[in-house]
């Protein structure tokens, strides 16, 4: 599937940036900026399953019983976030990249 290549490959580039303190020092205030932009970008449904399952680290069983919701929900959601996530800073992370 290509949107879940592509928030893989998003996440690939997150990681190897971090790892390389002079890119993070210089990326670091820029993406912060770009996350917090995006994340109040998203619908409340999409950002409460992102931040409770890719920052908090909350599994989508124990996300599904905060939000009264099944686990198959919190996964549809937390894909549909993670694609809009990968569309909006995949040009950015190749960029930072090279």
């Amino acid at each position: 599937d290509s949107a879940e290549s592509e928030a893989e490959e998003l996440i690939s580039l997150l990681k190897s940036v971090h790892a390389d303190a002079p890119s993070r020092e210089i990326g670091d205030k820029e993406l912060s900026i770009m996350l917090d932009e995006t994340l109040a970008e998203l619908p409340d449904s999409y950002r409460v399953v992102i931040i409770l399952c890719d920052i908090e680290n909350f599994s989508y069983h124990e996300a599904a019983e905060l939000l009264d919701v099944r686990p198959g929900t919190v996964g549809s959601r937390l894909a549909r976030a993670r694609e809009y996530f990968a569309r909006k800073f995949l040009p950015y992370m190749r960029q930072v990249k090279k």
